[in-house]
């Protein structure tokens, strides 16, 4: 339910709505049980100096391991509960997409 809200927040105008609510019905919701709030509550006890994230990222951890759901996020800093978690996929940034070195202050030209 809480990805749900999250999707929902993030809406911004009918036309995404509509897929939204299409998107969503793909997917089974599980609910924030008693079970789920209780161990969410205590990650965010045992991680909350140390990550810094908001109590639906370890409710969303909670519901993970307790149902052994296979887990997604871009986000994977924010999920140590969640051991050897891996992004879906990795951003490429244009200039890697050109075949071009990509430094950290950004692709270097023949001029710099």
């Amino acid at each position: 339910m809480i990805v749900v809200a999250e999707l929902y927040a993030g809406i911004r105008d009918e036309d995404e709505r509509e897929k939204i609510d299409e998107f969503v019905g793909l997917f089974p919701i599980i609910p924030v049980t008693l079970e789920i709030a209780k161990s969410g509550g205590l990650y965010k006890r045992d991680f909350l100096k140390s990550h810094g994230v908001g109590l639906a990222d370890y409710l969303l951890a909670a519901a993970a391991v307790i149902h052994e759901s296979e887990f997604k996020t871009l986000n994977t800093r924010h999920y140590p509960i969640l051991k050897d978690l891996k992004p879906p996929y990795v951003k490429i940034r244009k200039a890697q997409q050109r075949d071009q070195p990509v430094y950290p202050g950004g692709p270097l030209s023949a001029t710099s």
